[in-house]
């Protein structure tokens, strides 16, 4: 169970404590291990002049070692969760 609500704002700038806060908090959830996996390497995508992530399924999936399905899965599960936003874009 998700004990603390983190709520990211629109250009806020980037704490790793925070980070570390969310980190343990999520540890403690009842995410799939999969999801955790993938919010691990969701945030080796982020540093203080980028906090949001802009990686695809693809590379993803291939970082965590899954395929591009369960990585949606995994993604829409932390999304459900209220841990993550989605943002598509299309170039």
């Amino acid at each position: 169970m998700v004990t603390k609500q983190t709520v990211y704002d629109e250009g806020e700038v980037f704490n790793p404590w925070r980070r570390y806060d969310l980190a343990k908090t999520i540890r403690a959830s009842n995410l799939s291990m999969g999801a955790k996996v993938t919010w691990m390497a969701l945030m080796d995508h982020t540093w203080e002049k980028r906090p949001h992530p802009q990686v695809g399924y693809k590379p993803l999936a291939s970082e965590i070692g899954k395929k591009r399905r369960q990585t949606i899965r995994y993604v829409q599960e932390l999304q459900n969760a209220g841990l993550i936003r989605v943002r598509h874009q299309r170039y």
